[in-house]
């Protein structure tokens, strides 16, 4: 039984400082700041219809080389 897509609800974006990423993602790109999580690094934004959710990972962060996809499973 296939799945159907319906599109993208929510994408995930990993950032070092969430006080200065709400700031750049509100100011400079001009995205709704939905609301910041309190006591925890995360912050939500509506972009255009789907959810930006950004936040500090836990423990030590891996980067991803400019250009790479990463996918889950």
């Amino acid at each position: 039984m296939a799945i159907e897509h319906t599109g993208i609800l929510q994408i995930h974006v990993s950032v070092t400082d969430i006080e200065r990423s709400v700031a750049f993602y509100r100011d400079v790109l001009g995205l709704q700041h939905l609301f910041t999580v309190q006591g925890q690094p995360m912050a939500f934004f509506d972009a255009v219809g789907v959810r930006l959710y950004l936040a500090v990972p836990e423990g030590r962060a891996v980067p991803v080389p400019a250009g790479r996809l990463l996918r889950g499973g």
